[in-house]
């Protein structure tokens, strides 16, 4: 009769076991004998280094993760910092563009003001000497009407090309707004106009020049109104943002296409028929002369939004 085989012990490194896990061993072995403690401990090592292995999985995973989130940052910030170098590049162009125009025009703003006087003084000799029934009234009346035209041009070519002195004081903003508001219908047709006001409560003082001040919102009010042709809907709003008061017109119109806004402040570029391309040339200046600037946002046939930001006292 065949013998059954012996069954082979398993054989345990004591000096390889903590004091714990030697503890449950010399446990195991009264109550199960040796072979089964040691079974027992073998897995129990087994499932302690897979834990151990699900932690370093998941403590990798975490690290991944951060790593993924640092880069993202990292480039984000690197593109910010992009944009606002392109952005003051952009603005360093402008301004020497607008100082070269600028010194070109008031040349020419001087040679043009002597002959328009001469032409405009002997108009109006001839305008008295010229009888009530004259029909050459109306061609002198309409010469007089054009040199003061050209006279408006020429005045506006010296503001834009002079260094705009700032008569620095404390300027309520939202009162500004609603005066600005309140005369603008003396200037356009405004009947069709639905004036939108957000303004928001106890806005600290501004530190500007409430004249010039009141030159840049109007322009702005009066551009928006003649880009909606009249009919549609003006939105004026203010805010605190970050120690400066942020001041949006927005308006219905057509918009403005992205070739065009990298135009508009530029000197003498206008869409209109009768307009000089010096408003918001002016009015770029005056803002920049107090520590602020302008912005424009829009797309083809969403409006536009003009964002004026000034610093606070």
């Amino acid at each position: 009769m065949a013998k059954a085989p012996k069954s082979s012990k398993t054989k345990i490194d004591e000096s390889k076991l903590t004091k714990m896990q030697l503890r449950k061993l010399n446990a195991l072995r009264k109550s199960l004998g040796d072979d089964i403690a040691a079974t027992f401990v073998d897995i129990t090592d087994r499932k302690e280094t897979e834990a151990a292995l699900q932690q370093s999985y998941r403590e990798m995973d975490i690290l991944n993760q951060t790593l993924e989130e640092r880069v993202v940052e990292r480039t984000r910030l690197l593109e910010d910092k992009n944009r606002q170098l392109i952005k003051t590049q952009e603005e360093l162009v402008r301004k020497e563009q607008l100082a070269a125009v600028g010194s070109l025009a008031a040349g020419v703003a001087h040679e043009i003001n002597n002959p328009t006087a001469i032409i405009r003084g002997n108009g109006e000799i001839l305008m008295r000497k010229l009888s009530a029934e004259s029909s050459a009234r109306e061609e002198v009346s309409e010469i007089l009407k054009n040199t003061e035209r050209i006279s408006h041009i020429t005045q506006n070519m010296l503001i834009f090309a002079r260094e705009q002195p700032i008569n620095p004081e404390e300027v309520q903003i939202n009162q500004l707004l609603l005066d600005v508001l309140s005369q603008v219908s003396h200037q356009a047709p405004c009947d069709k106009i639905e004036f939108v006001r957000q303004l928001a409560p106890e806005l600290p003082l501004l530190a500007g020049d409430k004249i010039k001040l009141r030159q840049v919102l109007n322009n702005l009010v009066l551009n928006a109104i003649q880009a909606m042709e009249g009919e549609g809907t003006l939105t004026v709003a203010t805010e605190l943002k970050k120690e400066r008061i942020e001041v949006r017109i927005s308006d219905s119109g057509p918009g403005i296409s992205t070739e065009l806004k990298g135009r508009i402040f530029n000197p003498f570029f206008t869409t209109k028929n009768a307009g000089t391309g010096l408003g918001l040339s002016v009015s770029y200046g005056i803002v920049q002369a107090i520590g602020g600037g302008i912005d424009v946002e829009s797309l083809p046939g969403q409006g536009a939004t003009f964002i004026v930001r000034m610093p606070v006292c």
